[in-house]
């Protein structure tokens, strides 16, 4: 399956959704970069958030887990489908484009690979800031080129809610050939 990626703007434009899905499908971290191999819990500039950990299902967790404000959460072990092709990762980015912080809730998640319990349903946006939620994963994959997302939002006792449309992102271009 080809990574899947959709965009849109919620409450005039105050929000921006982004979605990846597939495979090995997910957000760059700004400034990022593990390659060492070390143990990134260790590391300073932690917080603890209370929630679920694993990604689908339940509600409000009942303990804390440390999570680096620019870490990308990272899935649950998925297990192979049925046909032995590996299940697809849902990731699903909000981010501020207002002047002031924002409380969002993320109601529905609601598609053709599931219908998702977003954890955390809330995320509070420092302006310009973005985060992303734990991953999902889906074992309804196929090798699709597009697909929908209904997507529903609260903000300031508002929601709203929109179709994101998912298509698969451009091959990167080769280099070109030298002689």
């Amino acid at each position: 399956m080809p990574t899947l990626a959709g965009k849109e703007t919620f409450f005039a434009g105050r929000v921006t959704a982004e979605v990846q899905i597939g495979a090995m499908a997910g957000f760059e971290r700004p400034g990022a970069s593990n390659q060492d191999g070390a143990d990134e819990s260790a590391r300073p500039g932690r917080r603890r958030s209370g929630g679920m950990g694993g990604g689908m299902g339940g509600g409000p967790g009942g303990h804390e887990r440390e999570q680096d404000d620019t870490e990308r959460p990272r899935p649950s072990r998925l297990r192979m489908q049925g046909d032995g092709s590996p299940p697809v990762a849902i990731h699903l980015r909000l981010t501020n484009e207002s002047t002031g912080p924002v409380d969002v809730e993320i109601t529905d998640f609601n598609s053709a690979l599931g219908n998702f319990a977003v954890q955390p349903s809330h995320l509070v946006l420092a302006p310009s800031q973005s985060r992303e939620v734990e991953p999902m994963g889906s074992q309804l994959a196929n090798d699709a080129t597009s697909g929908e997302i209904s997507l529903s939002l609260r903000l300031d006792g508002v929601k709203e809610t929109k179709i994101l449309t998912v298509q698969a992102k451009p091959a990167p271009l080769a280099a070109p050939a030298t002689n």
